[in-house]
């Protein structure tokens, strides 16, 4: 039983905060030494949201009233199931062990005690008739945790080779091991949810290539602000929300001024925290960190931090596959982690006392 669960085929699901659609992946994984994994990929898949997904997961959900979050938690899972039959139809995948459902964000506030992704288990189940393992930062944050990042352990047993992993999706976060605190991680600074605001104020779904941003001027006193925020001061393990966003950058959102002003600004705010981030990792290991997620194909924010950065530091983008599908990939590795009964939340990643297990499961045998 044992076997078949750790070589057997997984599907991650992610939805990430800049509402680019639902990116799925199945996967096999399979031991590459004692502390390490390889991973074979046999699909994957980015569904775009439609103008009614993006308008029911969009700035309404949060202001909504209760049965408007209930009614989208399980319509949301139903469409999740229904995405994931129709995925392995596809591609013929069969005796699918588990699907390691991320959700989607609605709130996360681990400072006060709770966070919150959509997309009830039970739909998911029902409409794909495959186990699943979803709401995996609960358990977490109940012991004290951020509840996030919960990617670091992937980064960690995946792509041990890289000095540090770098994440440029609706935030910006980073892992790298530390030596005896184990694998250090957190999340840096918005990044694609604020850039893709600003691009769509133009009439463009996000700045490709970073070039809407290359055309305007930074604001000078807007980037002095941005960069003495508190938060940048605080020690990891730390983590952001669309509602930290919005009580501290909100006056910065709401601005008037030209929009291709304001990405150029955020985009060279976003680099210069990379730069603080990154900087002392300096001389660590090989010096290569792998960047992916939506900004990874932003040039221009790509060469602005690698001009600040050492020389011995370079910013490594691998392949498509990766830079689109790595959180999904993960996802399905923590549900193969939690059907073997083993740990996959990092206690160094999120500040809770030891490693754990987090997630529900729906669907599964007695293990």
């Amino acid at each position: 039983m044992t076997r078949d669960l750790e070589k057997g085929t997984y599907i991650g699901l992610m939805s990430g905060t800049s509402l680019d659609g639902l990116d799925l992946v199945a996967v096999q994984f399979r031991k590459n030494g004692r502390t390490s994994l390889s991973f074979n990929i046999l699909a994957s898949e980015t569904l775009p949201y439609n103008d009614e997904w993006h308008s029911r997961l969009g700035p309404s959900l949060f202001g909504g009233s209760a049965q408007q979050l209930v009614e989208t938690h399980w319509a949301y899972g139903t469409w999740l199931g229904q995405q994931v039959k129709s995925f392995t139809d596809k591609n013929s995948l069969e005796k699918v062990v588990a699907v390691g459902s991320h959700g989607h964000t609605v709130f996360h506030r681990p400072d006060v005690g709770y966070t919150y992704q959509i997309g009830e288990g039970h739909a998911i189940l029902e409409a794909c008739g495959i186990p699943v393992i979803t709401d995996f930062r609960s358990a977490n944050v109940a012991r004290g945790g951020q509840g996030a990042p919960l990617v670091p352990l992937g980064d960690q047993l995946l792509f041990g080779e890289y000095t540090a992993c770098l994440n440029l999706g609706g935030f910006a976060n980073l892992s790298y091991p530390h030596g005896t605190q184990g694998r250090i991680a957190y999340d840096i600074v918005p990044c694609n949810i604020v850039l893709n605001e600003f691009a769509q104020r133009m009439g463009f779904p996000f700045d490709e290539g970073g070039e809407l941003a290359q055309s305007g001027q930074p604001l000078g006193s807007w980037l002095n602000e941005l960069n003495h925020l508190p938060f940048y001061q605080e020690a990891p393990p730390k983590s952001l929300g669309v509602e930290w966003l919005k009580e501290h950058m909100g006056d910065f959102l709401d601005s008037q001024l030209l929009s291709q002003d304001l990405l150029a600004t955020f985009t060279k705010h976003i680099a210069f925290q990379l730069f603080r981030a990154l900087e002392p990792l300096a001389g660590m290991g090989n010096g290569e960190i792998m960047v992916t997620g939506g900004g990874a194909y932003n040039h221009y924010l790509i060469a602005t931090t690698q001009s600040l950065l050492p020389s011995s530091l370079q910013l490594k983008i691998p392949s498509k596959q990766l830079i689109e599908y790595k959180e999904a990939l993960v996802f399905a590795l923590l549900a193969q982690r939690y059907m073997l009964g083993m740990p996959n939340c990092l206690a160094s990643a999120t500040g809770v006392a030891k490693d754990h297990t987090g997630g529900v499961g729906f669907g599964i045998k007695s293990r």
